[in-house]
């Protein structure tokens, strides 16, 4: 065999290698791309629930405080749950645009930027729903009572003062546990963060940082 012969069959062997390679990487990708999907589904169906929620919260809360705009306990009762309300949807739109915007056809640092946003922005809004979750059923709570015939407001003040004792009660240990959580770097308090950013979330990126593992070798 002549050396241009053996140059050019070297050649079409690289070819073919590297497009086994190309063809491998891509079902590699496609697979663990499927896992991402997949381990994301449940967060979608999530955040699609507390969209109906807060829908079904809003169509409750709001014509409430509309119509004691002349009592200012039950006005403030009324808008505190539609503001909850509203805050649920906000929250679950903008999950719901991140998590459809990634495009797995880019690069992975690409996507692998998406997922960190995401990450990032429930580490953001959780302590959010913990705070606003600790006081939230105060007004529910009071709500729930003048829809059974007693206004406990004007009836029972005592209790209520009881109530808002217990809520600011929460509030300090909810914040407190916060604070702990975000100074501590135990392995429960890490563990604390994945849940809060997400199990599908904290998955998709140990899968990707996989994928790029392989694509380096």
């Amino acid at each position: 065999m002549e050396l241009d012969d053996m140059k050019l069959a070297w050649q079409t062997l690289d070819r073919r290698l590297e497009l086994h390679n190309a063809l491998e990487l891509d079902m590699f990708k496609e697979r663990k791309f499927d896992k991402i999907k997949s381990g994301l589904r449940p967060l979608v169906f999530g955040q699609i629930l507390q969209i109906a929620l807060g829908v079904l919260l809003t169509s409750m809360s709001a014509p409430f405080w509309f119509e004691h705009m002349q009592t200012p306990h039950l006005l403030l009762c009324g808008l505190s749950l539609h503001a909850y309300a509203l805050m649920m949807i906000v929250f679950a739109v903008r999950d719901l645009y991140m998590i459809f915007s990634i495009d797995y056809s880019s690069p992975v640092l690409d996507i692998q930027k998406r997922i960190a946003e995401l990450r990032a922005w429930h580490l953001r809004i959780g302590p959010i729903f913990a705070l606003t979750g600790s006081v939230v059923w105060i007004p529910m709570g009071l709500v729930i009572f003048y829809w059974l015939g007693a206004d406990v407001w004007v009836h029972s003040p005592n209790f209520v003062y009881w109530l808002i004792a217990n809520g600011v009660v929460c509030l300090g240990l909810v914040y407190g546990f916060i604070r702990w959580s975000r100074s501590s770097r135990s392995k429960f308090a890490r563990s604390l963060e994945d849940s809060a950013a997400g199990r599908g979330v904290s998955r998709a990126q140990a899968v990707l940082a996989e994928i790029a593992r392989f694509e380096d070798v």
